[in-house]
């Protein structure tokens, strides 16, 4: 069943879009009323993806700007409590007293320096230091083989 069709593109008739859909339904055979019904279902489909889409950006916006936002929080907060803990341990390492001993061990080792001093080692070339390590090493084995007998 084919209506004739006519359609009035002025503004206070029918318009441009819907002139357009006259003239479709004519050439294409179909209701202009089933035409309509389908060209609102797009556009309602249309209107419907634009706003899920724009909620979904919105929502995921806003997902990151609190996530950044609290990220922020979190290092501010790291770094106060980092702050506070070096300024805390600063201040003990300077109530702290000198380290008590370091004196003897100085004193000992100007000691051992003095009696390694008296040995003569310093003008020894490599020979003569393996030399005299040899003639050490026998005495201190026989000392220790005897300590060693007499332990047990």
């Amino acid at each position: 069943m084919s209506e004739p069709l006519a359609a009035d593109l002025r503004k206070w008739a029918d318009g441009k879009h819907l002139a357009r859909l006259k003239i479709i339904a004519g050439l294409l055979g179909i209701r202009l009323d089933d035409l309509r019904r389908r060209d609102m279902q797009r556009r309602f489909r249309r209107r419907l993806t634009a706003v899920l889409t724009g909620t979904a950006i919105i929502l995921l916006t806003g997902a990151l700007t609190y996530s950044t936002v609290m990220s922020r929080k979190a290092a501010q907060a790291q770094r106060a409590s980092t702050e506070e803990l070096l300024s805390y341990m600063l201040g003990n390492l300077q109530r702290l007293d000198p380290i008590v001993g370091l004196e003897t061990v100085d004193r000992e080792d100007a000691e051992l320096m003095l009696y390694l001093e008296t040995l003569g080692f310093q003008g020894m070339d490599d020979e003569a230091l393996t030399a005299t390590g040899l003639s050490w090493r026998e005495p201190g084995q026989e000392f220790l083989i005897s300590d060693f007998r007499s332990s047990q």
